[in-house]
Parts: structure tokens; C-alpha cells; sequence
């Protein structure tokens, strides 16, 4: 458990009192860990009051004086994992933008104000495993919050961006009568051996402090407990369990909500036991270290790193 340390802040006191008492966890993920930087869990931006009103206001970029002495944090999952969802968890809960190595996407400009930027001026950056060389210089992140959600969830989600018709592909499902068995399986086994992959690459690598949250903690209830430990990770002081609470009773933009049509594809009917089989063959060592067990797609058991 590392102290919180809160830099001088003159027109700050209150803020600084309750920081020297905020404590954050960073994970030691598999058991590997390596001492974080400074930066991990330091008192940096001013939290939302409990009064700040419900759902909080939109969010805003960070001031140039807010930028001294910091950099934002990176928000890396594999894609379908609620990394959008989270960054709405964190900016309704903080006050603060959100930022994201991606830039070309009309949906992600409407819902998020910092969604092309990937400087200083966001609290955090969206990335999953490719990061753009004019967002990939390493000093900018000098801690990550690693989202992980169960990899058949995840993985049905995906597909169902990449594949699905009709407009908005954060919210549509693949429809039944343009679903392929044969095409749906070589995808899922695919992105199973990308996940497996990219989350033992990530894992755990040294060089930045880093903290592991799950999705299924941050939709259970004491969702907020979750919300908080991000929160102060990323450098908030004193986050309010008010705001948090808030953030997560709206953190679901309407442009992000995924719309069930009749006549979709589902993920019961979709991953038969056969692929279940097959994708579990290929990244089950992985999920399993992290608590996820193969016919339970909605939670995770404990392991010894929460």
C-alpha cells in the first residue's frame, strides 16, 4: 500500500488533507510487480464535490495549470472489453475529459470532447494494442489502467462490431439471417489468440505503475468501490463517493447502449459448445489466472491479486 502524496496547493489545504489520508493499491499482476513510479496514485486534480449535482456536467479538458507536472494515464483493454463505458464511468465521476489514440470514428467525437486528443489535457487515453506514433512516446503514459472483462463477452462484442449493419456498430448486433457458424468461428478463434497474447504481453510488464480493474466489477453492485480505487490511481483527490455512485447509475451514453433487435444474433446462440471449446483451448490458461471460468460469461472468481 503506497501513501498518497499531494504537491503544495495553497488555495487547496482542504483538498490536501484529505489526500495525505487517500491510500491506492496498484496491481502486481501473476505476482509480478515492479515498484511504481511517483506519479502512481498521487493527488494531482481537484475531486467533484458531493454537491457537484447528478449526473455531473460535461466533462472538461484539463487547464494548462493542471497540466504542470503530469501526464495522463492510459486506459488499455482488448477491444469489446467496456473501454468506452469506463472512460464514461471516469469522466462523470471525476469532472474530467477523457482522451483517445483514435480519432476517426464519428460516433466516439458526438459522445466524448477529448476523443482526438492524446496530450496532456485529458486525464487519460483510450488505446487498445496498436498506439499511433503520434501518441506513442512512452514518458506521456507513465501509468495504465489495464480493463479486463471475460474473453467470450468480450470477444462476442467485437464481433459484433466489426461484422454487424445498419449504422451505428457500437450498439447493433449482428442479425440472424446474415450470421455465418463457419465465419463466426474462425473470427472467435482468431481473437482468442490476440487476447491470450496481447494480455500476457500486457500483464504485468514493468516500466509503469499499473492497476488491473475488471469489468464485471465496475457493472456489480459496489460498482463505485471500483470507480474510486480508478479514480484515485489516476491522480483525483478525495474523488467523492457521491460523484462515483452517480457516475456509475449514468455512465451509459445513449449513443453507446447496445440495442437488442429482435431477429439479432445471440451470444447463447452463437458460441455453441463447440466454439466455446475452441476459443477456450486457445486463451483458457490466460482467463483462468484472472478468476474467469468457462461457462460463466457474467463473473469472475477471486484470485489471489485482488
Amino acid at each position: 500500500m503506497r501513501r498518497a502524496v499531494c504537491p503544495a496547493m495553497q488555495h487547496r489545504r482542504l483538498l490536501i488533507a484529505a489526500c495525505l489520508a487517500a491510500a491506492v493499491t496498484v496491481a502486481a499482476v501473476y505476482g509480478v510487480g515492479t515498484e511504481p513510479p511517483p506519479l502512481g496514485g498521487r493527488c494531482e486534480l481537484a475531486g467533484l464535490t458531493d454537491a457537484a449535482g447528478c449526473p455531473a456536467s460535461a466533462p472538461r479538458l484539463l487547464t494548462p495549470a493542471e497540466q504542470t507536472g503530469r501526464a495522463p494515464a492510459l486506459l488499455w483493454s482488448f477491444p469489446g472489453s467496456g473501454n468506452s463505458f469506463l472512460r464514461m464511468l471516469v469522466e462523470q465521476g471525476s469532472g474530467y475529459a477523457t482522451g483517445s489514440v483514435y480519432h476517426t470514428d464519428p460516433v466516439m467525437n458526438k459522445v466524448f470532447v477529448g476523443e482526438q486528443t492524446c496530450g496532456r489535457d485529458v486525464i487519460a487515453v483510450k488505446a487498445h494494442e496498436k498506439i499511433p506514433s503520434r501518441c506513442a512516446a512512452a514518458a506521456l503514459y507513465p501509468r495504465e489502467v489495464v480493463l479486463v472483462r471475460h474473453p467470450v463477452k468480450a470477444l462476442f462484442a467485437e464481433y459484433n462490431r466489426k461484422f454487424a449493419r445498419g449504422g451505428n456498430r457500437h450498439v447493433l448486433s449482428v442479425a440472424r439471417h446474415e450470421f455465418s457458424a463457419a465465419n463466426f468461428t474462425a473470427v472467435m478463434e482468431d481473437m482468442a489468440r490476440q487476447w491470450a497474447a496481447q494480455h500476457l504481453a500486457r500483464l504485468g510488464r514493468g516500466g509503469r505503475a499499473q492497476l488491473v480493474v475488471y469489468f464485471e466489477d465496475l457493472v456489480a453492485k459496489g460498482a463505485e468501490d471500483a470507480l474510486l480505487r480508478v479514480l484515485r490511481f489516476l491522480g483525483v483527490c478525495a474523488p467523492s463517493r457521491a460523484a462515483a455512485r452517480c457516475a456509475v447509475a449514468h455512465g451509459e451514453h445513449p449513443l453507446l447502449r447496445r440495442i437488442r433487435r429482435e431477429g439479432d444474433v445471440t451470444i447463447d446462440g452463437a458460441v455453441t459448445p463447440d466454439v466455446l471449446d475452441r476459443v477456450w483451448a486457445i486463451l483458457g490458461n490466460v482467463a483462468e489466472r484472472h478468476g474467469y471460468e468457462k461457462d460463466a460469461w457474467t463473473s469472475r472468481r477471486a484470485t489471489r491479486s485482488d
